[in-house]
């Protein structure tokens, strides 16, 4: 697999600016380090997302912030078989994109023998409820549990406990 791997890496970085630039020219980027994101308070979703950063050795990519916010939020490893699972989990959740389905498609063809994994990552997403469209920046100094996706048997019973008055 490791040829498969380095292939897969070296398509990402040789592509993922020009998606950036050319399929997210309408964001703004956050402009925020992951020393930058360490001084959120501890236990908040930035303070994780900059232990994951400093952790792994990245910073945050401009426009593409939600992506390392994904697998903060979704406790998914960086390995390539994991970065593709996560592709399948938020394809599971809804979302759809040009890059997202090149992924999807060539993450299969070039590991096959990871295909029943990514399914399982599809229901995963399908399981939870909607959050890829979420805007996490103003989340980054709430609790990580804020910013965590839930399931959707449990989004009821979520939703109608918030709403009951207090005894």
């Amino acid at each position: 697999m490791a040829w498969r791997a380095t292939l897969l890496n070296t398509l990402f970085e040789s592509s993922y600016k020009f998606y950036a630039q050319h399929f997210k020219g309408h964001k703004t980027p956050w402009g925020l380090t992951a020393k930058d994101l360490l001084e959120h308070p501890p236990g908040s979703l930035g303070h994780r997302v900059g232990q994951y950063l400093r952790d792994n050795g990245f910073e945050l990519l401009p426009k593409l912030e939600n992506h390392d916010i994904f697998h903060v939020v979704t406790q998914t490893p960086t390995d390539v078989k994991s970065e593709i699972g996560l592709q399948y989990l938020l394809w599971g959740n809804g979302k759809s994109s040009l890059y997202m389905w090149g992924v999807l498609l060539l993450g299969a063809a070039v590991l096959p023998e990871h295909l029943p994994y990514f399914l399982r990552q599809r229901a995963r997403g399908a399981g939870l409820e909607s959050f890829h469209k979420t805007d996490f920046q103003p989340l980054l100094k709430q609790p990580l549990e804020w910013a965590q996706p839930v399931p959707k048997r449990l989004a009821a019973t979520h939703s109608a406990a918030q709403c009951e008055p207090a005894r």
